[in-house]
């Protein structure tokens, strides 16, 4: 076998760096177009090239490096590729089974509780923890004004899926709904705390609260909806018949209904004047005056400087051509800052007013 480090006049195993520069070197003086009249230096510039081409590239260098060396690869001696090999079956061994004992299998099973408390156990408790100091982090914002900081907590208080996420919901949608009156924000917190509220009451409240911020943002149907998952989780606390009262009363123009949940309300000790009003409203339209008249006396009694029951009850006595008593309310309407601009006050109190 040719050397071709000899070739190129340089040492075995020379770094590629010289091979490179005696190739260069020699390819100056064998080249044929310098000895067009030498053949041999034409020969010597075709092994110059064989031996470069070898010693130039870093893995068919190596190859050569062992073959000198005595290195070379050689096929096993169960290896289809030598000559004249057949196949032979080897004996067949029978894995032996190992036997573990009680204490190794007793180890064993505390070592897999030990992994299962360490990979899941340790961070459930990490993030029930930071769950809960976020939650409180919030209600102490809140109880110095600072709304928006108190939002960022309750926010990571749901984020951590632990100890508070409910709650937290229950704290943002409140304070955005009723502070902040941002409703989209607290439409945002309840959606949140459903994902992960567990119980009917922290249900409950929240598709309350969800019904509250749905309902400000006039998406009538789904809040009606909401309403009524809140009351199929057993909540009724707050003012929930009362806002289904008034969206049946004013969006749903369902006036019976309507009526239906205003005696709710107040069957549960929900004392508002509005109560006394939206039912009156709601007999008028149901052309029930006489009722009508009575709950807007109602309101009157308890709120007396409240312009809207005297000339919702104008419009009932004039209804029922109680003219004098009609008039009476008007003049009292206005006087209190609500005088409407229509046919009552023109055509028939022209003279009272």
């Amino acid at each position: 076998m040719k050397n071709y480090y000899q070739v190129l006049g340089i040492q075995d195993f020379a770094p590629l760096d010289e091979v490179k520069k005696a190739y260069r070197q020699l390819a100056k003086t064998m080249h044929p177009d310098r000895n067009p009249d030498r053949p041999d230096r034409s020969e010597a510039f075709k092994k110059i090239t064989q031996a470069y081409y070898t010693l130039s590239n870093a893995e068919r260098k190596l190859k050569y490096d062992q073959r000198i060396m005595g290195l070379e690869e050689v096929a096993p001696p169960h290896d289809p590729r030598r000559r004249g090999y057949q196949y032979r079956p080897g004996p067949i061994y029978q894995k032996e089974k190992i036997q573990y004992s009680m204490k190794t299998k007793v180890l064993g099973g505390l070592s897999v509780v030990a992994i299962i408390i360490l990979v899941i156990v340790v961070p459930f408790s990490l993030n029930y923890r930071a769950s809960i100091k976020f939650y409180e982090k919030g209600l102490q914002y809140q109880q110095e004004n600072k709304n928006y900081q108190a939002v960022m907590e309750f926010e990571k208080a749901i984020s951590f899926l632990g100890g508070r996420s409910g709650e937290a919901g229950i704290a943002g949608a409140q304070l955005a709904l009723y502070q902040m009156k941002d409703y989209r924000i607290a439409l945002g917190f309840t959606n949140k705390g459903l994902k992960y509220a567990r119980g009917n009451a922290l249900d409950g409240e929240l598709n309350y609260l969800k019904g509250r911020a749905l309902q400000n943002l006039n998406q009538t149907t789904p809040a009606w909806a909401a309403y009524h998952i809140a009351i199929e989780m057993g909540y009724s606390k707050d003012s929930l018949f009362y806002h289904m009262g008034i969206l049946q009363a004013f969006e749903l123009e369902e006036y019976d209904s309507g009526i239906y949940y205003m005696q709710r309300a107040e069957e549960q000790g929900v004392d508002l004047h509005e109560i006394s009003f939206v039912t009156g409203w709601c007999h008028q339209q149901l052309n029930r005056h006489q009722e009508a008249i009575s709950n807007f006396s109602k309101v009157i009694r308890q709120s007396p400087d409240y312009a809207l029951p005297y000339y919702y009850r104008g419009v009932s006595h004039m209804t029922l051509q109680d003219t004098t008593s009609a008039c009476m309310d008007f003049r009292q309407s206005r006087e209190l800052g609500y005088s409407p601009d229509d046919g009552y006050k023109t055509a028939i109190c022209e003279n009272e007013l």
